[in-house]
């Protein structure tokens, strides 16, 4: 009896934290979720009755079709408010969202202007706090994102020590911030939270395989296999900027000879470009050259899309994706002219021309993505914590197994 109960519980519970997951794209009816989670709509109602009881979810008008008026379910943006601090090599963002992830502010400040780990740290948290008492959002923090390049110690929430970020070596971010705000503070790599909040915010249930790559300073990779996060067992399963595409090349800080990093990101191309014409100083002006026909800004161009290319051939040989997610400062400057290039590239190389088309796309989150890439940490710690509803009306026996959970 006991072994029933537990796994009535438990089946209680994903059940809700999967009907959370639906609404957070989609606000949708009562009937919809009861097709798309393969339930009855009257376990739907149980279910949704619960939720609108905690005020984490609200039911309001989504259409009027003469003199009825369809009900949608959605989150309630009020539920919480969540913050995020965005720790880059160049700068450092902060700010601040509802539950939904609307924004009520941000700000960036350059990391070169503190000495110290603790100063930046606490000058994010006090940006923070003086974002709450300006916009008095409702409800409590929920927490904080934290979103760094690696490598990280992730449950330990330490920042490690990531190649020209000297800055942040060793630094235990969750303890710190942790003890001045009272919440949770999550800590992830930073092309990790851009591919989780691409999945919410971008391109949502467009596809279930892809891989994003940010490129910058260094080249950063995160992996989204059948819309999961894929890491590997200890973390470390996303390391495609350190791929190599010259067994012969230099060695890398990594411990590798001729990783695409050291060739593709975008201090390495500025300085390849620059050794042939000193002018092209900057991958705006290397853009701009190639967009207006300069013959040297093209090569450039056209070897910098041949090294990602290269990467994106030998992911999607092994691992069948179906699309490339690019974000980034830099990248995404007048981004069309290399994407398609890299596009062209590999879908002449990959193994699967002629079966299917490889997308190479910009980030489509619509908005500030370190900002939503980082409260969306917060929020999706806090869909994975277990019994999410501590005053049910219901109890578990109440609501059926999904058909297909």
């Amino acid at each position: 009896m006991a072994k029933a109960a537990l796994n009535a519980a438990r089946m209680k519970e994903r059940n809700y934290r999967r009907f959370l997951r639906e609404l957070r794209v989609n606000p949708m009816t009562r009937s919809q979720m009861a097709r798309i989670m393969g339930i009855t709509r009257s376990s739907t109602s149980l279910i949704a009755e619960d939720m609108l009881s905690t005020g984490i979810i609200t039911e309001g008008p989504l259409s009027q079709d003469g003199k009825n008026t369809t009900k949608a379910l959605s989150w309630s943006k009020d539920y919480f408010h969540v913050a995020g601090i965005n720790l880059g090599r160049d700068t450092i963002t902060t700010g601040l969202t509802d539950f939904c992830g609307n924004i009520f502010d941000f700000i960036s400040f350059p990391s070169s202007d503190c000495s110290s780990p603790k100063q930046a740290l606490d000058r994010a948290a006090q940006y923070i706090t003086q974002m709450i008492a300006t916009h008095k959002p409702s409800g409590k923090l929920l927490g904080i994102g934290v979103a760094s390049p690696g490598p990280l110690d992730i449950k330990a929430g330490v920042i490690m020590d990531p190649p020209y970020f000297d800055l942040f070596h060793n630094t235990p971010v969750a303890q710190h911030l942790r003890q001045i705000f009272k919440c949770d503070v999550v800590l992830e790599n930073d092309a990790n939270s851009l591919a989780l909040a691409e999945k919410c915010y971008g391109l949502t249930d467009s596809y279930e395989r892809f891989l994003e790559l940010m490129v910058d300073m260094g080249i950063g990779a995160s992996l989204i296999l059948d819309n999961k996060l894929h890491k590997g067992p200890t973390g470390f399963g996303n390391g495609f900027g350190h791929t190599s595409i010259d067994i012969n090349g230099p060695r890398c800080v990594c411990g590798n000879n001729g990783c695409v990093e050291m060739y593709a990101s975008i201090p390495c191309i500025v300085e390849t470009a620059k050794a042939v014409d000193p002018s092209l100083n900057s991958w705006r002006v290397i853009v701009d050259r190639a967009y207006a026909d300069d013959r040297v800004a093209l090569d450039i161009m056209h070897t910098e899309a041949r090294y990602l290319a290269t990467v994106i051939v030998n992911a999607s040989n092994v691992l069948d994706i179906q699309a490339v997610i690019f974000s980034g400062d830099y990248v995404l400057y007048r981004p069309t002219m290399l994407l398609e290039l890299i596009e062209s590239e590999v879908n002449k190389r990959v193994t699967s021309r002629g079966e299917r088309t490889i997308e190479i796309l910009p980030s489509q989150i619509p908005s500030e993505p370190k900002v939503l890439a980082c409260i969306n940490l917060a929020i999706e710690k806090y869909l994975e914590r277990p019994f999410i509803f501590s005053n049910p009306t219901h109890s578990p026996e109440d609501i059926e197994e999904t058909v297909n959970a």
